[in-house]
Formats: structure tokens, C-alpha cells, sequence
């Protein structure tokens, strides 16, 4: 789980280096602070300014070369001097740099990572000892979702609205296979989930509705669940090594006999209708999880011409016998 804390933090100023220090002349930005470092509470910064400063905020993620490398990424939704933080920055590190109005060098503030509130981190822990969560959202076109984790696979619910309808499952699948949750930086109570080759677009009931589901499939899916952004980069340096094996010692490139499709390898995810590895298309669920049953309110059967049957004039005579006279107006 993240990290907890019950209440904001104060950020200083990062000392510039000597060079930059013994520099004379006006400081457009001194002093800079930031106070907040909790998800769901503004990240409000303050200091000394002359004019009106330009303030950038980044996000400090793992480089996905495994070598322990990080770096700031700029968030180009966060302009100001004000930030809420999102489910994406929770445990990640955040940088605030400002630049005088006439330019010069950045001054930063740098927090802690961001960690959750208590009541958050009560509700997420209640999720794990439970083993299963549910979320309520609506699409785009404001059909109602529902979105089903479990330790063993995340489900997409659609909640029928006719008379005695339940919930029938749309897609499924377990954490072998790529599964990516995000925010939506320019909407607060928007996030989309990616579960292979589908997309979901969903909208949460509140903005802290919608961080929590996106922790909490993430807290599930766990550490060795890949995402799309790791299997593209394992593609792209996959393709980059088989493009150096195949260069000759001139530059040109070594013909190749067959794509993988061509060997015999599984297609992409979502060609054509193909069967997706790992991925169940059916609406039955497994006992326990307590999901509803869909149970159709008529059957309908069509039978086979050989079995219709053709009624004669006396057999249909005596069917109209036996019905209730119709009732007076």
C-alpha cells in the first residue's frame, strides 16, 4: 500500500548551487515553499515574488530501463501555483520550479511522495482483507458501468435498467495480460482502464471515487502485473535489438523469411475477432463473488420445420371454444 499520513507538509526552497548563489542582482522568486503532500489536498506554493511568476509542476517517475534512473516528467495540466494531486502521482515524488517574469534560473521546491489520508488508506486496506472491490461509473454515452476487482481478474459490468435485468459481464480478464488504469488530468472524476487491446472510458461519481478505483487496481493487479506502457517499451527495445541483428556490416539489413504472424505466432490482441490469450468472453461468473445472475423474465425457442404443426379446422374450432369471451366495453 502507499504511504499515510494525517497531515500536510511543508516543502522549502532547494538551495541552488554555488555558482548560482554568489550571483547579484534583484530575485525575481526567494523563499519559495509548498504546503500539501496528501492525495485529495491542494499542493499550495508561496514565496517572494517580483511580478508574476511562470510555475511549472512535474512528476518524478522510474526510468522503465531498470537501471534505477529517475526523472521529472512535466505535468501540462498543472499551470499555477496551486496543484490537487491525482491517484497517478501517489507515491511519486513532486517538483515545483518558477521562473521571475523576465526569466533567469528555476527555483524549486521538491516533496515528499505523495502519500494517501487516513480514511483512504482504512478503505483500501478493507478492499485487500476482502478480496474483491466494486466500483459504479457511467460511460461517455452515460450507460451504467460497473466495475468489478478481485484477486483473481477485473471485470466490466454493464447494469441492465429493464424490469428484473441484472448485471451481465462485458470483459474479463486476469493480471497475466496488460492492464493499465489512469486519470484523466483535464477532467477530475474521469479514468480510463485498458484491459489488452479494449479501452474503457469511465466516469466516477466524485473525483475521490475515481482515485480510489484507480489504487485500487492497481493494489491488486500488484508489482508483476505488466502495463502498456512497459510492454511497449519491451517492443520497441525488442524491435531495436532485431533491427542491430539483422544489420549487415555495411548498414543494409538481412532479409527475413517470414513475419512471426507468418511462423505461426498468435496474432495481435483484438485482430479480427481472434481468441485473446488469457481473456474470457462470457458472462458466467465464478461462485462467491457475490455478482447477480441474469435471469431472462421469457425464453424464447424456435423449432425445427419438421416439428411445426399444421392445426385442422375442428382442432382450432375447439381452441377458440375454450377462451374467455371478451369483455364487455
Amino acid at each position: 500500500l502507499p504511504p499515510v499520513a494525517s497531515q500536510p507538509s511543508v516543502f522549502t526552497q532547494l538551495p541552488a548551487p554555488p555558482d548560482e548563489d554568489e550571483d547579484e542582482g534583484i530575485r525575481y522568486v526567494d523563499n519559495l515553499r509548498v504546503v500539501g503532500g496528501l492525495l485529495g489536498t491542494p499542493l499550495k506554493a508561496s514565496g517572494e515574488f517580483v511580478g508574476t511568476p511562470e510555475a511549472t509542476w512535474f512528476r518524478q517517475r522510474s526510468s522503465l530501463s531498470g537501471r534505477g534512473e529517475d526523472r521529472f516528467v512535466p505535468l501540462g495540466a498543472a499551470q499555477g501555483l496551486e496543484y490537487l494531486p491525482t491517484a497517478d502521482d501517489v507515491g511519486a515524488v513532486l517538483r515545483l520550479e518558477c521562473v521571475g517574469p523576465y526569466g533567469g534560473k528555476p527555483v524549486a521546491v521538491e516533496t515528499s511522495p505523495i502519500a494517501l489520508d487516513p480514511p483512504t488508506h482504512a478503505e483500501l486496506e478493507a478492499f485487500l482483507r476482502k478480496g474483491q472491490a466494486e466500483f459504479h461509473a457511467f460511460t461517455p454515452q452515460q450507460e451504467a458501468r460497473i466495475v468489478l476487482v478481485t484477486r483473481k481478474n477485473i471485470k466490466v459490468r454493464s447494469k441492465s435498467s429493464r424490469m428484473g435485468g441484472g448485471a451481465s459481464t462485458l470483459y474479463k480478464q486476469g493480471y497475466q495480460r496488460p492492464v493499465t488504469a489512469v486519470v484523466d488530468e483535464h477532467s477530475p472524476q474521469e479514468m480510463a482502464l485498458q484491459l489488452g487491446a479494449l479501452k474503457f472510458e469511465l466516469l466516477m461519481e466524485t473525483p475521490r471515487m475515481r482515485d480510489l478505483a484507480v489504487l485500487c487496481i492497481r493494489m491488486f493487479a500488484g508489482p508483476n502485473c505488466p502495463t502498456h506502457e512497459q510492454l511497449g517499451a519491451e517492443l520497441d527495445l525488442a524491435e531495436s535489438e532485431d533491427m542491430s541483428a539483422r544489420s549487415q556490416p555495411d548498414g543494409s539489413e538481412r532479409p527475413t523469411e517470414a513475419s512471426s504472424s507468418a511462423r505461426g505466432a498468435a496474432p495481435p490482441a483484438g485482430a479480427g475477432g481472434a481468441e485473446l490469450g488469457g481473456v474470457h468472453w462470457s458472462d458466467e461468473e465464478e461462485e462467491g463473488e457475490g455478482e447477480e445472475e441474469f435471469k431472462p423474465a421469457m425464453e424464447v425457442k424456435i423449432r425445427a420445420i419438421e416439428d411445426v404443426v399444421v392445426a385442422d379446422t375442428t382442432t382450432l374450432k375447439k381452441f377458440s371454444l375454450g377462451l374467455a369471451p371478451p369483455k364487455a366495453a
